[in-house]
């Protein structure tokens, strides 16, 4: 394993993020985007994710980045859903979208 990957794990785990999350955050944001997507595509058209894909890389470096400003609960507690103010600021209305986005993050911290 390369020195920036175990200092990135050592960092994740001293978050208490789980091992589900560690592995979210080593996809790319287009990685990520895409699995959303795909994952949703049994219950909705594949491919209306990606239509948030621009907005996505213009506004965020990393699916990390995503969980460090918006995965915590009303009182700003670590939480277990993506807040409102991430689907505002990506322009998510859809409720299909939004879900399949919070599906990512609700899997991963099963893991």
């Amino acid at each position: 394993m390369c020195p920036q990957a175990v200092a990135h794990d050592a960092r994740a785990a001293a978050h208490g993020y789980t091992p589900g999350l560690q592995t979210l955050f080593g996809l790319s944001l287009e990685e990520w985007l895409e699995g959303a997507d795909g994952a949703a595509a049994a219950s909705s058209a594949p491919g209306r994710l990606l239509r948030h894909r621009p907005a996505l890389l213009r506004n965020f470096d990393s699916v990390e980045q995503i969980a460090a400003l918006y995965l915590f609960d009303e009182q700003g507690n670590p939480g277990q859903e993506l807040a409102e103010d991430f689907f505002r600021d990506l322009g998510v209305a859809a409720f299909e979208e939004r879900e399949a986005l919070q599906a990512s993050f609700r899997a991963a911290l099963a893991t």
